[in-house]
């Protein structure tokens, strides 16, 4: 029998109040996670639509941009003169966790890993975290810090 995948209640909440603005009609399809692979289907440019800390709805980080191209990932920070600041680094995931694993690292800096978890749907990827490269959240819940990314450009 196949393991049941669980999103947390507060993920869940979270999710359904995002939904409006990542473009989903209901919350169905919010609790099942998508089969298949991850590192095609997580291609491409992300926005950040919304951000969690501590379980407050906060804006810092929204309007944050990654683009991921291969295990290449690429961070815009939007800066008060309107200019972008870039930040290269690689990032690998692992599906065969549960929840899943993304980790990044930036170029110069491959022993500094950014542990995450992941939920890939659709348009939509949401991260929990505790930021920097503190230990990895055991769930959605624990993690200090939650992101929803929308899908701006997919990479084939």
């Amino acid at each position: 029998m196949a393991k049941q995948r669980s999103i947390p209640v507060r993920c869940l909440v979270f999710l359904s109040m995002m939904m409006p603005f990542a473009g989903f009609e209901s919350r169905a399809g919010a609790e099942e996670l998508l089969a298949g692979n991850d590192q095609q289907r997580i291609q491409g440019t992300w926005l950040c639509i919304a951000t969690l800390n501590d379980g407050k709805q906060v804006t810092k980080y929204v309007g944050v941009r990654a683009v991921m191209q291969g295990n290449r990932l690429t961070w815009f920070f939007p800066q008060p003169d309107g200019k972008m600041q870039t930040t290269e680094a690689l990032f690998q995931i692992d599906v065969s966790q549960n929840p899943k694993h993304f980790d990044w690292y930036l170029k110069q800096k491959s022993d500094q890993i950014h542990k995450r978890l992941y939920i890939l749907e659709d348009d939509v990827l949401i991260w929990s975290t505790n930021l920097g490269t503190e230990d990895r959240p055991e769930s959605f819940s624990t993690g200090r810090w939650q992101f929803v990314m929308k899908r701006l450009v997919q990479r084939n």
